[in-house]
C-alpha cells in the first residue's frame, strides 16, 4: 500500500465511520470500567485490551517499509 493509498483509506467516509465508531466504542468501556472497576477483574482487563487494540487501529498511522523481494 501506498502512502496515497493509505491517505485515501484513511478519509474515506466509510473508514472514518468505522473508526468513529470505534472511539463511541471506548467511550462506553471506559465509562463501564470506571462504574464497575474491581467488580470483575477479568473483565476489567478484557474491556481494557479491547481499548487498546481499538485505539491501535483508531491511531493508525502510515509506515514506510522496506519490499522484500522473494
Amino acid at each position: 500500500m501506498t502512502k496515497n493509498e493509505f491517505l485515501e483509506w484513511k478519509s474515506d467516509p466509510r473508514t472514518q465511520e468505522i473508526l468513529q465508531g470505534m472511539k463511541s466504542q471506548v467511550g462506553r468501556m471506559e465509562y463501564q470500567i470506571a462504574r464497575s472497576v474491581g467488580e470483575d477483574s477479568k473483565m476489567d482487563l478484557i474491556r481494557r485490551g479491547y481499548i487498546l487494540a481499538f485505539e491501535d487501529v483508531i491511531n493508525i498511522q502510515f509506515e514506510e517499509t522496506e519490499e522484500v523481494s522473494e
